[in-house]
């Protein structure tokens, strides 16, 4: 950790925000609970790939919601505005919390499983009904990016400069965003692939 801030606190801003994002795509592809946030919104709803990825970066804008919560704290530590003591109150309630989403999910999806055995036509995102689902996603999205977790990839921002803070805590939620997009198409295709498979 203390290598990687060495190595930021040297580099240009363009530099910084590109490793700030290649942090955040990490970050994606590191979480299984991610995976498991991410596959009910395509695993059987033969969605196109557009689609998947939309509601991927959905979710995606939900979490990067969650980090920025804490890559404003964390700046604010650099800022002097608070004391790092935040992060242990954060800790104790954040893992329950996204535990919790995730029984949410899991308990979802095998609702949705059951409907489509059942013959159930899947609804698209957009109607009326799943007005409310795109709110649910988001806000889902919001509870994991609070895990406790995201402080690691933000802890660099404590050490850089104040402008160099900035850029990292917002290449971070970038790249966390876009690659949420592209593992929820990639699945959303691998997926369609499955199910046209003869049995």
């Amino acid at each position: 950790g203390h290598a990687i801030t060495r190595l930021m606190a040297g580099q240009s801003q363009s530099v910084v925000a590109a490793l700030g994002f290649a942090v955040g795509a990490l970050h994606t592809l590191a979480g299984p609970d991610h995976l498991a946030g991410l596959a009910p919104l395509v695993v059987g709803q033969r969605r196109s790939i557009l689609t998947a990825f939309a509601l991927g970066a959905l979710w995606g804008s939900g979490h990067a919601t969650g980090q920025l919560l804490i890559g404003l704290a964390i700046l604010a530590v650099n800022f002097g505005v608070l004391h790092d003591s935040w992060a242990a109150g954060l800790g104790e309630t954040s893992g329950i919390v996204v535990g919790v989403s995730l029984m949410t999910l899991g308990i979802l999806g095998i609702v949705e499983v059951f409907r489509v055995s059942a013959g159930d036509q899947a609804v698209e995102y957009g109607t009326t009904k799943k007005k409310g689902s795109k709110r649910a996603t988001y806000a889902t999205g919001v509870l994991h990016g609070l895990s406790p977790d995201a402080v690691v990839f933000f802890a660099p921002a404590l050490a850089l400069p104040r402008l160099a803070a900035v850029i990292h805590v917002m290449g971070v939620v970038t790249g966390t965003l876009l690659s949420m997009g592209c593992v929820t198409a990639v699945l959303g295709a691998l997926t369609k692939q499955v199910r046209r498979c003869p049995s």
